[in-house]
């Protein structure tokens, strides 16, 4: 294996001009299919396209929760629980953030009002059925019947 090698620089060790020429040569190459990289900022072009994913894809396109982004705040160590720790530093984290990307920016919700998560309680409540499967039924009337 190490011949091939040794050979390699032997011969553009002597060869001066086929080295500079291989060098130019594969610059040009890797700069010709760096020129065709296109980028996108449809995720959801990476989903196989057939009929059913097409019309998730288009909801999905066209939903304003495209057009939001996540930021998740925990704790390395499980552990540890300091959940003031957390509440302080998304206090921060946000104020930092409206004020240093405020063009960028239309609004931060990083609080969720509570009137909204007891609305989104009794919504589940009322229509939990649409939300379950019948796997869940299936280990409700199994648990159910264990009690009797």
């Amino acid at each position: 294996m190490q011949k091939i090698f040794l050979s390699i620089f032997n011969f553009f060790d002597r060869n001066k001009i086929a080295l500079y020429a291989s060098f130019a040569g594969t610059l040009a190459l890797f700069a010709f299919f760096s020129l065709r990289v296109k980028f996108e900022e449809d995720v959801y072009a990476i989903i196989p396209k057939d009929e059913k994913t097409e019309k998730l894809t288009e909801v999905f396109g066209n939903s304003k929760f495209a057009d939001k982004l996540v930021v998740m705040v925990s704790l390395k160590d499980t552990m540890v629980t300091k959940p003031d720790q957390l509440v302080k530093y998304a206090d921060v984290f946000a104020e930092q953030l409206g004020e240093k990307a405020k063009p960028f920016i239309k609004n931060i919700r990083y609080k969720i009002d509570e009137a909204f998560t007891y609305s989104l309680f009794e919504s589940i409540q009322q229509h939990l059925p649409v939300f379950l499967t019948k796997a869940d039924y299936k280990k409700w009337t199994r648990c159910c019947s264990r009690l009797s």
